[in-house]
């Protein structure tokens, strides 16, 4: 020993000597020798340290390190001490939790940004009904109404690094690419496969380009150079891409480009209640507009120069100009769309305190066939065919839009009917005070458009009456959506009757202490076994007794909880889509080129964009006979026609070298489809009237 020696040290130094010349000479308990050993022999052959730290806590406060160490020699002192304190805080043999608090390598905002860009309307579409569930790590389950995602996710990943780059440069950094496809894939959505059932027009429009593409190929047969025929695919498919992406975000009530500017496209020139003048010139083209246009003229280009049967290539002409007439008005419904979604924005925008708006909608509006189930199972899921549903939306002053659910059944089958008002949409009530009197008459200004040209206008009292008997709503709500008026009612409860607790000097300080003492960091939370149940406290105790304390006081600490990126973007995902905000679709530029003067593209003109009226066209003789051998056909075989084939084989029947169907005859699959259900309706009847007959 020498005076600079450290007596503990020198102490627990002896001890250890002494035990270990002990052990070595056999005096240790042979009991004990062979417990030891057993939990030796179990702590090395656990696969994972917290197995081992449970093992380990079992023996570590009743037996020195050092004896420990001869039956695990490879055993550290950091181990052994820290299954000590666990044992303290824990217990001996405690299954150790190994739950890892996330380690946040992401900013919100960087997350929340990419939240609200996949559910920006073009591209994601809410369906009416139907619910998915989202598991998080720690058990919760979240419920999100059932979406469709209109693009893949490696399309909706390259589309938003172009956003980000083309709106904020360097100065925002979006995340990375793994973490967005994990994102994506856990945020799960429906990706749109199928247009069928959801809307004819997308459905007929998409439908046009494969055919198109089929033309192509078919052309490459007669002459049709592989290369040309590659680039004809390629801009088949980009102007399909665009149609499905971006040119919804192109569209404004103000653009150069006629194809963007709804005004011009939607005003009529006809009649001045429905034109408004636009107060800009149109002397702009959109490359992307003008590559279909573009596209579409070289194919009728080619059919004239590579088919050299002209009756063939009278009937090619009719198809394709078939397809192109479905492809122009999918864009057209894609502008009306996008034009008419501007009321509701501006009837939102302008919600406060005391107004509301009640959304109401048919609830038959989307097909079962997008379901693919039975309509039998899609009517008793509704309950009723006569349902509505009813969605009123209003403003909070401190939650801003907050929305509910009603539904009303058994809905009258009474017409109501507006004297002079037939097929518009666009309705704005207007008050004001009558000079002659202090009543309030109420006038309706209509559009065919939303506020495209100056509408007419109309009495209320001038209109036909119709006493219609108003069913009640049975109102229901969402378990995601706080009732403001029963929480200010508990509020109010609360401060009416508060708790009876006191306080006093001691009380306080003692409670200073002991939150000083023992809200630990989150590194040191085996030492406290008792936590606050209070939703965002980490208040942590060592005894129950200052837990008690701490919920008398009331006193929580308050800290932000930290989540995963999966769990942080699920939680935001679910907010998203039961959260009635308003979506903005990102604006994305476009490159704009000069006009060119050409004689095969002819220029837009105003009005371009209305909805055209079709005309009912009775089916002659010839065109019912074949029709109707084609569903008896189906009905005696059990395989029934699909009406896209028998479209397809009533443009290509050919008798003596000469087609059947002349380009009048031939009916498209809409025209089939809906022939085939009166046929099968009319059958059914007859069956059940047979049925009857026997029966009787």
């Amino acid at each position: 020993m020498s005076p600079n020696d450290d007596t503990n040290v020198i102490w627990q130094t002896n001890i250890e000597n002494s035990m270990q010349i002990s052990l070595t000479n056999g005096n240790l308990d042979k009991n004990l020798r062979l417990i030891l050993t057993s939990l030796a022999e179990a702590y090395n052959a656990a696969s994972h340290w917290t197995v081992r730290q449970q093992i380990l806590s079992i023996m570590a406060n009743d037996v020195t390190f050092s004896t420990i160490l001869m039956f695990i020699p490879n055993l550290t002192e950091y181990r052994y001490y820290k299954a000590r304190r666990y044992a303290k805080s824990a217990g001996k043999g405690v299954v150790v939790d190994d739950t890892r608090t996330p380690t946040i390598r992401y900013e919100d905002y960087q997350l929340e940004h990419f939240i609200e860009f996949i559910v920006s309307p073009h591209i994601c579409t809410d369906l009416p009904f139907g619910q998915k569930e989202l598991h998080l790590s720690t058990g919760e389950t979240l419920l999100i109404p059932l979406t469709i995602r209109n693009l893949a996710p490696q399309r909706i990943i390259t589309q938003y690094y172009n956003y980000c780059k083309e709106y904020y440069g360097n100065t925002f950094r979006p995340l990375g690419q793994s973490s967005l496809f994990s994102i994506l894939n856990e945020c799960t959505a429906s990706t749109r496969r199928s247009l069928q059932g959801l809307d004819s027009y997308s459905a007929e429009g998409s439908t046009a380009f494969d055919f198109l593409m089929s033309i192509v190929d078919g052309l490459s047969t007669l002459g049709l150079t592989a290369n040309n025929a590659a680039e004809l695919k390629r801009d088949l498919q980009d102007s399909r891409n665009y149609l499905k992406t971006d040119y919804k975000v192109h569209i404004s009530r103000s653009s150069p480009v006629p194809d963007h500017c709804s005004i011009y496209a939607l005003s009529d020139a006809s009649d001045k209640c429905w034109y408004q003048a636009c107060d800009h010139n149109h002397d702009q083209q959109c490359d992307r507009c003008e590559l279909l246009k573009i596209t579409l003229a070289k194919i009728r280009t080619y059919i004239e120069e590579y088919q050299k049967d002209v009756s063939i290539r009278d009937r090619l002409l009719y198809r394709v100009q078939q397809q192109i007439r479905c492809i122009e008005d999918w864009k057209a419904h894609l502008l009306r769309t996008i034009h008419q979604d501007q009321s509701r924005i501006d009837i939102l925008n302008n919600l406060d305190e005391e107004t509301v708006m009640i959304h109401v909608d048919w609830a038959m509006k989307w097909l079962p066939v997008k379901y693919r189930e039975s309509t039998v199972n899609f009517l008793l899921a509704l309950f009723n065919l006569a349902t509505y549903f009813a969605l009123p939306i209003f403003s909070e002053r401190t939650k801003g839009v907050e929305f509910y659910a009603s539904e009303v059944q058994n809905v009258h089958n009474e017409k109501i009917e507006w004297k002079g008002v037939k097929q518009i949409n666009n309705i704005e009530y207007i008050q004001h005070q009558t000079t002659s009197s202090t009543k309030t008459s109420t006038e309706l200004r209509v559009w065919q458009y939303w506020k495209v040209g100056p509408g007419k206008l109309y009495r209320l009292c001038d209109l036909q009456k119709n006493n219609i008997k108003i069913n009640l709503l049975n109102v229901f709500f969402s378990t995601n959506v706080s009732v403001p008026w029963v929480n200010d009612y508990y509020e109010k409860t609360d401060k009416d009757h508060p708790n009876d607790t006191y306080s006093n000097n001691s009380s306080s300080s003692e409670e200073l202490s002991e939150d000083e003492s023992n809200v630990k960091n989150t590194s040191e939370d085996h030492y406290n076994s008792f936590d606050c149940q209070v939703n965002g406290c980490v208040a942590r105790y060592r005894y129950y007794a200052n837990l008690l304390r701490h919920y008398t006081t009331g006193k929580h600490k308050m800290k932000l909880e930290k989540h995963s990126l999966i769990d942080k973007s699920k939680i935001l995902f679910h907010q998203s889509l039961t959260t009635n905000h308003l979506r903005s679709t990102p604006l994305l530029s476009i490159t704009v080129v000069s006009p060119v003067n050409s004689s095969i593209i002819p220029p837009l003109t105003e009005h371009w964009a209305s909805q055209k009226n079709k005309p009912n066209i009775r089916f002659n003789n010839k065109q019912k006979q074949y029709l109707q051998e084609k569903f008896n056909e189906g009905v005696e075989t059990g395989m029934k026609w699909d009406p896209a084939r028998v479209a397809e084989d009533m443009e290509m029947l050919t008798s003596n070298g000469s087609y059947v169907f002349n380009n009048d005859e031939c009916l498209t699959q809409a025209q089939i489809k809906s022939y085939f259900s009166r046929l099968a309706v009319k059958q059914r009847t007859m069956q059940q009237v047979l049925d009857q007959q026997t029966t009787s």
